[in-house]
């Protein structure tokens, strides 16, 4: 019921917020705006993933702002998720590409899970949803 319960939430709050990010294609990853005052957010669906399996995708992050912005760290719910940042600054115009990787071990069913980026400027916001189906 613990994870039906966490489902339900993530579902309905992605509902209620809008996701400024688009879905290119799957070679092509995912691409989002960094900009100030707003909460940058991606929806990454792995989509079907086999039980033990470990699947990556790409987020292309753009800087709208007039500063470098740095990745500082980020919080996930799950350690089964984790993020490759940046190792440098992103310059204000330029883009930087974060690796969102998912490990299925010991997973099953329907997964949702939430990332949240810690940036060197307070008023640039960036969250990261993601979900999977395990199957066996």
């Amino acid at each position: 019921m613990r994870v039906v319960g966490k489902i339900v939430a993530i579902v309905i709050l992605m509902l209620t917020m809008s996701i400024s990010a688009k879905a290119d294609s799957p070679s092509d990853g995912l691409y989002c705006n960094m900009s100030e005052g707003e909460v940058a957010e991606v929806l990454v669906e792995f989509g079907d993933v086999k039980y033990a399996d470990t699947v990556s995708r790409t987020i292309t992050l753009k800087n709208n702002t007039d500063a470098p912005i740095a990745l500082l760290d980020y919080e996930a719910t799950c350690r089964c998720v984790w993020l490759n940042l940046p190792n440098k600054a992103i310059a204000a115009g330029e883009e930087g590409i974060v690796t969102i990787t998912y490990d299925s071990r010991g997973e099953w069913g329907s997964i949702g899970n939430y990332l949240s980026i810690e940036t060197s400027n307070k008023q640039v916001k960036l969250a990261i949803w993601m979900s999977a189906e395990i199957v066996r």
